[in-house]
Parts: structure tokens; sequence; C-alpha cells
């Protein structure tokens, strides 16, 4: 469901349904990974940034997550380091990256 509700760019409702379904099966990383998509989309890096984390801590040797996790946090520490022109675009390809499949 949470898929869906990405797909339609209703993203608080893929929140809602990602964490409920995190709620009956916590060790599932591709959840965890759609909600980092979610929150990356409505910019609340944080979040996002805990959820690559717990994809990383459920698949150690993922590299795939390791550089999920490292474009966010990245991101998060050059945000109010760099403004200039093509940032944003940088943004959006985090996004791509976090896209649920």
């Amino acid at each position: 469901m949470g898929n869906e509700f990405f797909r339609r760019k209703e993203y608080r409702e893929a929140a809602k349904a990602y964490a409920a379904a995190l709620k009956t099966d916590p060790r599932n990383p591709t959840l965890y990974r759609n909600r980092a998509a979610v929150f990356a989309a409505l910019g609340l890096w944080k979040e996002c940034g805990r959820d690559t984390g717990k994809v990383v801590e459920l698949m150690p040797n993922n590299r795939k997550a390791m550089l999920r996790h490292k474009s966010v946090v990245d991101f998060m520490t050059n945000f109010n380091k760099v403004r200039a022109g093509g940032y944003d675009r940088q943004n959006l390809t985090i996004v791509n990256l976090l896209t649920p499949e």
C-alpha cells in the first residue's frame, strides 16, 4: 500500500503505511528503505538518515545500503554549507536513489 501512495505522491499517507507495516515486521530492511524515500521526498532528512542507518544495521554487508546512507548523511552535512546552483538537483538524485522498488 505504501508503494502505491508513493507513486501517487501522497507521501504522508505512504509514511503512515510503511510505519504500520514496520509494526508487524520491524526487521524488514525494504520497509525502512522505502520509508526513507518518503522522508527524502518530504525533505525530512534526519528521519531519512535514521531509516537508511537502520537498513545498514540490518544489512551490514550490503554496499547499496551503505551508499544510500552515506549519500543522505553527506547531503545533511553539506546542506547548510553549500547552497550553490545545482544543489537542489543533488536532492533529486538522492530521492531517486531511494525510490521504492
